[in-house]
């Protein structure tokens, strides 16, 4: 496959996605450092880990369901800053085109 073919299948992308809370304990607990994410379309992608390493929190800033503290997100040529415009303004597209079951679904 060549390097454009493959450019062009890239269905989910995020560059350099970080995060962080502020907790009692930890003002600036860093859950995400840095992530970078290339999903190719016919492909899937597992992710795992322990409790709290920050896998919900990956896929809620995939989905637009909190913003990032940094980095951009690509659903196919649909360019998201991550820290920028407030949720709701994707309310519709995301409704459209972002599906998922979680672990908390009530």
């Amino acid at each position: 496959m060549s390097e454009q073919t493959k450019k062009e299948n890239v269905v989910l992308q995020a560059k350099s996605l970080s995060k962080s809370y502020s907790i009692v304990d930890a003002p600036d607990l860093k859950v995400l450092n840095q992530v970078n994410i290339t999903l190719h379309e016919s492909s899937s992608l597992s992710i795992r880990g322990d409790s709290g390493c920050g896998k919900s929190t990956l896929l809620n800033l995939l989905a637009r369901l909190e913003p990032a503290d940094e980095g951009t997100i690509f659903w196919g040529e649909k360019r998201i800053v991550a820290a920028s415009k407030p949720l709701n303004v994707e309310a519709s597209w995301r409704a459209q085109h972002v599906g998922g079951v979680y672990q908390s679904y009530y």
